[in-house]
């Protein structure tokens, strides 16, 4: 039996059916901000309303689903200097074929990372990627070990990186090597590799360095690679210091 009065129980339905919208919504949700526009549901105000958000704001939103850093870097606002415009050039033919394996190798500082954030620039509106250093990506991965249900979620992220149309993988030598970091790097790359997948990655180590930290892993990533973009430039952090 209903005790509560007509005027509460219409409120009661109301809250109700507002409740069961917010969980719907929120399922629908989840789609709208994966990074892509999706078709909205035209009867859900929740979802017009956020339509409505992601048109306003979809640069920033994408950028941040990509795993871009808050300071936009692009080839526009990569300061110019000597020995480095064949590495722009080879870094916006990529973004034009997008063929293969990327890999930027050089010193601290001459920017490699700019060029790789730049790449993800360029192809933003066009394809599905993801920024991130290797350090941060294996750090992550590594925190959901805790249970056998993070094992799954691993797997799934795991999986989403090895599909993803272009990888960029940043700092590549600068993590803590461990059996089972090299291990899922191996994994990683001949998982991309078989799915035709393309990935750039930023090193300071040359190939004898790579070999050092794993001859598998350096056999998996010069095995693939189409590109090499070696960069000899000043460091931008050292620019304007005074030998003494």
């Amino acid at each position: 039996m209903n005790l509560l009065p007509p005027r509460q129980n219409t409120i009661a339905s109301e809250i109700e059916l507002t409740l069961i919208k917010e969980q719907n919504h929120k399922k629908y949700h989840d789609t709208i901000f994966s990074g892509f526009i999706q078709p909205i549901n035209a009867e859900c105000s929740f979802c017009i309303e956020d339509q409505k958000y992601f048109n306003q704001h979809r640069h920033g939103i994408r950028r941040k689903v990509v795993g871009l850093p808050a300071v936009e870097r692009t080839f526009d606002t990569f300061k110019p200097r000597q020995g480095l415009a064949p590495a722009i050039r080879l870094c916006k033919d990529f973004c034009k074929n997008m063929n293969g394996f990327l890999i930027l190798y050089g010193p601290s500082g001459v920017g490699k990372s700019h060029l790789l954030q730049a790449i993800g620039e360029h192809l933003i509106d066009t394809v599905s990627f993801k920024y991130t250093t290797v350090d941060n990506l294996l750090s992550g991965w590594r925190s959901l070990f805790s249970s056998n249900e993070d094992q799954v979620s691993f797997e799934t992220s795991f999986t989403s990186h090895t599909q993803i149309d272009l990888l960029l993988l940043d700092d590549l030598g600068s993590e803590k090597a461990s059996a089972w970091s090299i291990s899922t790097l191996t994994r990683l790359i001949d998982a991309r590799q078989t799915n035709n997948k393309s990935t750039c990655i930023t090193t300071n180590l040359d190939d004898r360095q790579l070999e050092q930290l794993s001859s598998r892993l350096a056999d998996r990533i010069y095995a693939h690679y189409n590109t090499i973009v070696v960069i000899d430039a000043e460091s931008y952090r050292r620019k304007g210091f005074t030998k003494r």
